[in-house]
């Protein structure tokens, strides 16, 4: 083998001049200095990126490189072949390249390789002869040359880069004899054998040669074969064992084999594979592995390397990857349009990680074009799948496969391709693409989406009863397929991204999305609160992970869920989703072994109505296990509920089998008057193994005693006016509560977060509130810090005002955490001292009925009845007028009533022209399948703030709205999946300019009507 790591010299070809000039045999122009393995940005070559310092939607897309190059570069190094003998072979390889390689030697040009996933690999022995100096000349092109878009994860600025040069192994390997060697290894688990296929091809004839295969379980050596060999030829070999290790998560066993091309005792040449017996299948919709129900516990993987802007191909870093995220208790991952290399492989077989590996597109509807819009793709996909089940199909760890991700176009080349694949390896499970709710093609054996036939079989569809009760399933959707489905790319709650993590950005990458955001906050004064925005933002979105996990969970022949993601997507205008960062490192929300007790094999589950308890009412439970691990014969069920001053718990035994087990068993108590102030409480359910392994989960309830009416003793007033502040001011307590319709700065309030991100989904919504959990006013009120479901029912019927021109010194009882596109200091609630008196501005909804709200008033009462606090931020009357700034009067104009509009589909006579005729007519769509579009023509380009629309049905609607100047090209201004609710009725604040505004509608509940009564574009003005 020789190694061509190093430095080579290198020559810049923007402008692709360098074939036409044949700089293959011009040297002298190629200049020394780029080290081998590395990227353009590595040695600081092409444009450098300027930060502007502002927050713009272009600087939060993705980080940045430091350096952008677009185009070939030439590489040339000097090779020398000291021992050179005509039986020798000898061919370059060069493990991951992005994206075009072409390699001449000597000037003589060898050829051209474009595999983004695999090895590019040229045989140089036609081309090497007794000279023993040669001129290797590699040129590497890294624009899209196969029109697949700059969108998938394997070719994107969005995740790690675009990026230019050779990582990896490169090196020219040397055999004798031997030209060219494949391996085929096909285990048999029900068989107990393997099936091991070689096709080799020889330079010249081998005198006294033979191929010798040999077989290992863990280094022992099981059985070898030799055949003879003189010449090109194939050699089958069925090999037969009387026993067998199976290989999954729980027990990764792995085998070996060794291939070695002799000569009489002489080894010249040997190649070493590693596989496992694993048995992917399914019945009725269950997923087996190995003949065991299985559910995928998966994230995904983007292709996101931090530092480098390029993957990983070294087996340590994916063992820090990999073992992070088995720590907390996932077994799947699912690599996002992109193929890792081969040492990902590796270390998942070890560690008994389920892979799904996907090819390097994504070609959905809104992006430029689809599959099948370019003639390469044809040749393109076909080839580059084939390629990626060849050089990795023999790992155990690669046991799914799909084309790519969200493809819409030429489903019948998908399933071409996928047909074809299954005759080369029937040892993997096969979908056409990640995503879609569709047809199953005779070609699926998986079905990855977020709806099936409509049905949502992800959380995000139904949120309120996500976190309403613990007992959210998706059977329903789950029982339309006959084959294994998984829940595609649940969560996506964003966290506040953290400011901090700036620091650890040392490499290739420069965060100025996250740059940006800090000096934004500076402006705003804002930035010292930015570790808490994560860290209470991040416990909001790991409560609701933790509900989408166990709704998944609880769906009786489920095959599973892909999470998006454990840690956080860089690009798509920064989606901070994760429970760790970019570099899969800790963002100290919760601990993995805690993580667990949600997500792992076995996992004990409750079953409640409600979270919110009246102490005189029943309280009653259900259980179900999760077990996709073992049979348990005799289990111990231990249950408890703590309520700080005390615990209540009981206990009982049963079996439980492999799969989901509803138990019979249920916990019940006539009452909950134990407690008997208002509690946080836990609730944990524990499963007892005999060897005395525990198994633990639990959940936040709130019990709330009966309350004696407080008849208030302070002043309470909805708007300052001057004989009430002489009062304050005179000593007197004043609730104030303005009135969210008067006021200027008001904004209604949301309970669930910002979904992916602000930006790339348009959202002014917050994503979550900070409680001074340690103020007195909560002792009779309990909570938290960061926002939990008992504040529901109150957040989502209240609103916040801006207090941004107060001192920093000033902190609310409760804060809006902003998203990181539009900071302001936002409160709920919050404490001044105002003259000799005290004031209490709240904007909390507390007229209404449930025992949370009744409880938070009296705990506002009590506290505002008997609190002396002199400590209190001193507000003067200028201040207090100005966050109580009385709304102007504005006149809304309607900009598109009664203008030209036009749809792909009418449901006559519910024609297109109806949606904005200002009557109570209606436009409607044929049917209800996603891609239906409406459209209206302003006449004119036209700035608006505000979309309003009242849909035809309650439910769930996926749409876009955008905007464009000529009808041609078009911005994306919203981008979301939302509940009409009973009203029907949604408003959109946007900030757009165009010509024309089209809604295009993707999937939609069963049963609701596509189409709106109305579609009002407006241009608010004040008056």
């Amino acid at each position: 083998m020789i190694n061509l790591t190093g430095n080579w010299n290198y020559r810049l070809d923007p402008d692709d001049l360098g074939e036409e000039n044949n700089w293959a045999t011009t040297l002298s122009e190629f200049t020394g200095g780029f080290n081998i393995p590395g990227s353009h940005n590595d040695h600081g070559i092409g444009e450098s990126y300027q930060y502007d310092g502002q927050l713009s939607k272009e600087n939060v897309r993705h980080l940045r490189q430091k350096h952008k190059y677009r185009g070939k570069i030439w590489f040339h190094k000097t090779i020398e072949i000291e021992t050179y003998s005509p039986k020798m072979c000898y061919h370059l390889l060069l493990e991951r390249v992005m994206w075009q390689s072409q390699v001449w030697l000597n000037g003589k040009f060898v050829g051209v390789r474009d595999s983004l996933s695999v090895e590019h690999v040229y045989d140089l022995t036609e081309y090497i002869n007794e000279n023993n100096k040669f001129e290797l000349v590699v040129c590497i092109d890294n624009r899209d040359i196969k029109d697949i878009n700059e969108t998938p994860s394997a070719y994107t600025d969005e995740t790690q880069s675009i990026w230019n040069g050779m990582i990896g192994r490169c090196q020219i390997i040397e055999t004798a004899y031997l030209r060219k060697l494949s391996i085929q290894i096909l285990p048999d688990s029900l068989q107990k054998k393997v099936q091991i296929s070689l096709t080799y091809r020889l330079r010249q004839p081998l005198e006294g040669g033979r191929m010798e295969i040999s077989l290992f379980y863990q280094n022992e050596p099981l059985l070898t074969r030799d055949e003879v060999v003189s010449h090109d030829g194939s050699i089958t070999w069925d090999c037969q064992l009387p026993a067998i290790h199976l290989w999954d998560e729980f027990t990764p066993e792995l085998y070996s084999l060794k291939v070695s091309l002799k000569r009489d005792q002489e080894t010249l040449y040997s190649e070493f594979r590693t596989f496992g017996f694993r048995h992917l299948s399914s019945l009725d919709s269950q997923l087996l592995i190995n003949h065991h129900p299985t559910f995928l516990r998966g994230t995904i993987d983007c292709c996101i390397f931090p530092l480098t802007g390029y993957p990983s191909m070294a087996e340590d870093h994916w063992q820090t990857i990999m073992s992070t995220i088995k720590s907390y208790g996932l077994n799947h991952i699912r690599f996002h349009s992109w193929c890792p290399p081969e040492a990902a492989f590796a270390v998942a077989d070890k560690l008994g990680l389920y892979l799904q590996i996907e090819g390097p597109i994504w070609l959905d509807d809104w992006m430029p074009f689809v599959l099948g819009d370019r003639p390469d793709h044809y040749d393109f996909l076909p080839k580059e799948s084939e390629r990626i089940i060849r050089q990795y199909g023999h790992h155990p760890s690669f046991c799914f496969y799909s084309c790519g991700n969200e493809i819409r176009g030429d489903f019948q080349l998908l399933s071409q391709t996928i047909a074809t694949l299954k005759q080369k390896n029937p040892q993997i499970l096969y979908t056409l693409t990640s995503n879609w709710d569709r047809s199953v093609d005779p070609e699926d054996d998986l079905f990855i989406a977020q709806t099936v036939d409509t049905i949502p079989i992800r959380g995000q569809y139904d949120m309120d009863q996500l976190i309403k009760s613990t007992k959210m399933s998706f059977e329903k959707g789950v029982n339309r397929r006959q084959i294994p489905v998984i829940s595609h790319e649940i969560g996506q709650y964003s966290v506040y991204p953290s400011i901090k993590e700036i620091d650890k950005y040392t490499g290739n990458l420069l965060p100025i999305n996250f740059q940006a955001i800090k000096d934004d906050l500076i402006r705003k004064g804002m930035l010292e609160q930015a570790d808490e925005f994560t860290q209470e933002s991040g416990k909001l979105a790991l409560a609701l992970y933790k509900e989408e996990i166990e709704a998944a969970l609880r769906t009786e022949k489920m095959g599973g869920f892909q999470l998006l993601g454990l840690n956080d997507f860089t690009g798509q205008s920064t989606a901070t989703v994760g429970i760790l960062d970019a570099f899969w490192e800790t963002k100290d929300l919760i601990a993995a072994e805690e993580f667990r007790q949600f997500c792992q094999g076995i996992v004990p589950l409750a079953l409640l109505e409600k979270r919110i308890w009246d102490n005189q009412e029943p309280f009653y439970a259900g259980v179900k296990i999760a077990n996709y691990q073992e049979d348990i014969d005799d289990a111990e069920i231990q249950w408890s509920l703590d309520y700080g001053e005390g615990v209540l718990s009981g206990q009982f035994n049963t079996s439980i089998s492999l799969g989901v087990n509803s138990l019979t068993e249920e916990i019940q108590l006539d009452d909950l008057s134990v407690i008997k102030c208002h509690s946080r409480v836990t609730f944990q359910v524990s499963l007892y193994l005999k060897s005395g392994i525990r198994y633990s989960n639990s959940w936040v309830l709130w019990v709330y005693a009966t309350n004696t009416e407080t008849s208030p003793t302070f002043l309470h007033a909805t708007y300052p006016d001057e004989k009430v502040l002489a009062r304050v001011s005179q000593g007197a307590t004043l609730l104030l509560e303005p009135v969210a319709a008067q006021m200027e700065q008001a904004k209604a309030t949301n309970y669930f977060p910002v979904f992916w991100s602000p930006v790339h989904f348009t959202s002014q919504e917050g994503c979550g509130f900070i409680f001074q959990a340690m103020h007195p006013l909560f002792q009779s009120f309990p909570t938290k810090s960061y926002l939990e479901s008992q504040w529901k029912s109150v957040i989502e019927t209240s609103y916040s005002l801006s207090y941004q021109y107060l001192e920093n010194d000033f902190t609310p009882l409760i804060q809006v955490i902003p998203n990181f596109f539009n900071h302001e200091k936002r409160l709920l609630l919050g404490e001044f001292a105002y003259g000799k008196g005290k004031i209490l501005i709240s904007t909390l909804n507390l007229t209404g009925e449930t025992i949370e709200t009744k409880a938070l008033k009296h705990a506002i009462y009590d506290y505002l009845n008997h609190s002396s606090d002199s400590s209190l931020y001193k507000i003067e009357t200028a201040e207090l007028l100005q966050l109580c700034q009385v709304k102007s009067d504005r006149h809304y104009q309607d900009l598109a009533l009664g203008k030209k509009a036009m749809s792909d589909s009418e449901l006559l006579p519910h024609t297109a022209s109806n949606g904005n005729d200002g009557k109570k007519t209606k436009w409607q769509a044929v049917d209800q399948l996603p891609g239906h579009w409406w459209e209206v023509d302003l006449a004119d380009t036209y700035m608006f703030n505000k979309i309003d629309i009242s849909f035809l049905s309650s439910g769930v609607y996926y749409y876009s709205i955008s905007s464009s100047l000529d009808g041609k090209d078009y911005e994306i201004l919203v981008n979301k999946t939302v509940n009409s609710g009973e009203d029907k009725f949604v408003s959109e604040p946007v900030e757009g300019c165009g010509r024309f505004i089209r809604i295009s509608f993707g999937d939609s509940e069963t049963g609701m009507s596509v189409g709106f009564h109305a579609f009002n574009v407006y241009l608010e003005e004040t008056i």
